[in-house]
């Protein structure tokens, strides 16, 4: 097997507590310049996955290797020039400025006493830049919004200037343009400055949309690597996460309550994206499955919906959805 792109790589790994094992016969592998993400239900393990491989505490058993090196023989120096870690809710104090939080990223490469020097400087204005925080350099982290901060936690891990980012749950309490905004940036920072990504998320959606390959924790204590689009279409994913009553829409990439994969046909006709988010507007409302042709046009912003069969126009879909529980079911 060609190594030559894999950075970091688990051999029979096991983590957890002496008095339990969370995972075991782990053989995964990081490739370079790509987004990893670390999929599984809640107390699968995935942190304590991310701090054994992060050298934050000791594995059970097995092997952990850096650029081929073994992970131990690293001192702690040399490790924080490697990789550089992003935890959940980091507590940063509110007295600091953008700029001095994100300079503490540069601490492998300056001395004892933390004295920035020109490179060091241009190093955080060049990550405050990449990560859209160039204007707010100056602004205490008190001041910032939790999107914002969380932004500036990934400037100071980008101006480590390691090979490795690992983050845990770095959308944790973000809206979701913010949530988007953390995977884009991860990607970016991927595919555009070669950095590998590892990210444990609870964000099944962004997870397949952005990630690049998946470690998905399984029932037997364990977990598999491969592409996102693979563990979905051989029901991995599905098995990983889906209970009584709740199964995996493999059409919209979520899980939805009831078997959303045996759904009523409706009859919608239009442009995308007006048709899709009628029908998505549909499905949620049950009663209202179209039997009758609708059809939609115009843009966004100035939509109309029309049943040819009855020769009748809607402003709206909630006036659409209003009429068709009358009329939809009469048998001719």
């Amino acid at each position: 097997m060609d190594n030559t792109n894999t950075i970091l790589s688990l051999k029979g790994l096991a983590v957890g507590y002496k008095s339990k094992i969370v995972l075991r016969d782990l053989d995964l592998k990081l490739t370079k310049g790509k987004v990893t993400a670390l999929l599984g239900p809640n107390g699968s393990g995935k942190s304590t996955l991310l701090r054994t491989i992060a050298s934050i505490q000791s594995p059970i058993s097995g092997d952990i290797e850096l650029e081929e090196t073994p992970l131990d023989t690293f001192n702690r120096k040399e490790l924080a020039k490697k990789l550089s870690l992003v935890l959940t809710n980091a507590e940063a104090p509110g007295n600091l400025t953008v700029f001095s939080l994100v300079a503490l990223g540069r601490f492998p490469y300056t001395s004892w006493m933390g004295q920035l020097k020109e490179q060091d400087n241009h190093a955080v204005y060049k990550a405050l830049e990449q990560t859209g925080l160039l204007s707010f350099a100056n602004i205490h982290i008190g001041e910032l919004s939790d999107g914002e901060r969380q932004k500036v936690m990934i400037a100071r891990a980008l101006v480590q200037d390691t090979p490795l980012i690992f983050l845990d749950e770095p959308t944790t309490h973000l809206d979701s343009p913010n949530r988007i905004e953390v995977f884009h940036l991860l990607r970016e920072f991927a595919h555009t400055f070669g950095k590998t990504i590892l990210v444990t998320t609870h964000e099944i959606d962004l997870a397949l949309q952005y990630a690049d390959s998946l470690w998905l924790i399984n029932h037997k204590q364990s977990a598999t690597l491969g592409l996102p689009e693979d563990l979905v279409l051989d029901g991995s994913l599905e098995k990983a996460f889906g209970r009584e009553q709740m199964s995996f829409d493999y059409m919209k990439g979520s899980f939805t309550k009831g078997n959303s994969n045996q759904r009523n046909t409706i009859n919608v006709k239009g442009e995308e994206p007006l048709k899709r988010w009628t029908e998505i507007a549909l499905e949620k409302a049950e009663g209202a499955l179209a039997k009758k042709e609708i059809y939609v046009s115009g843009e966004i912003g100035n939509a109309r919906w029309t049943i040819p069969e009855d020769n009748i126009e809607f402003k709206s879909l909630k006036d659409l959805i209003s009429y068709l529980p009358k009329h939809n079911y009469e048998e001719n």
